[in-house]
């Protein structure tokens, strides 16, 4: 279940799942959920899975569907699916998420293996959704992060012989970052 795809052909072909209408205003809306407190708003888009509970939303669609409302990274960390929804055609970027930490001897423990997991694929969710934006040139986009100089570092795998095998870093490994301030323009976009 989730929102409409934005027009992804692909996605409309694989995904069958219900998809919740999203209305155009608060005034479409039933009246009882006209009137959520902006404090519950705020509070939700803070629920990290897991640790706070959602907000429980009943009686905003048919068919006794419920919302439960949670953090909205989940979805979309960077808040650009709203964004291309209303049409905005030109997107100033702002990731101030951390690197993913490189872990030497990473846990075992259950909760700790899904934990990492999770944060992998959050990682691959959000760093596609912006690759696309940079990559597709569809959309005009300047990224600014605070990954600007962060060297890549190539760990080498034990050869055949025992020894750590000779390996290089691919090229094209390297922060494609204009100015002192970490700022990446996707092409078309004119700063």
């Amino acid at each position: 279940m989730g929102p409409f795809h934005s027009g992804v052909a692909a996605a409309m072909e694989v995904d069958k799942n219900t998809r919740l209408a999203r209305p155009k205003a608060y005034a479409d809306i039933t009246p009882v959920q006209q009137n959520v407190e902006l404090g519950l708003a705020v509070a939700a888009s803070a629920a990290l899975p897991g640790i706070f509970p959602p907000l429980s939303l009943s009686d905003l669609y048919a068919d006794r569907f419920r919302v439960q409302l949670v953090d909205g990274g989940v979805h979309d960390n960077q808040g650009l699916a709203g964004l291309l929804a209303e049409g905005c055609t030109h997107l100033v970027i702002s990731d101030a998420s951390g690197q993913l930490t490189d872990e030497r001897e990473p846990r075992t423990r259950v909760a700790s293996v899904g934990s990492r997991a999770n944060s992998i694929l959050m990682r691959q969710v959000r760093e596609g959704e912006l690759f696309a934006l940079l990559e597709g040139g569809r959309w005009p986009t300047a990224l600014v992060h605070l990954r600007r100089g962060l060297a890549i570092r190539t760990v080498p795998y034990i050869g055949a012989d025992g020894k750590p095998a000779a390996v290089t870093t691919p090229a094209g490994w390297t922060d494609q970052t204009f100015g002192d301030l970490g700022v990446s323009f996707a092409p078309g976009f004119v700063p």
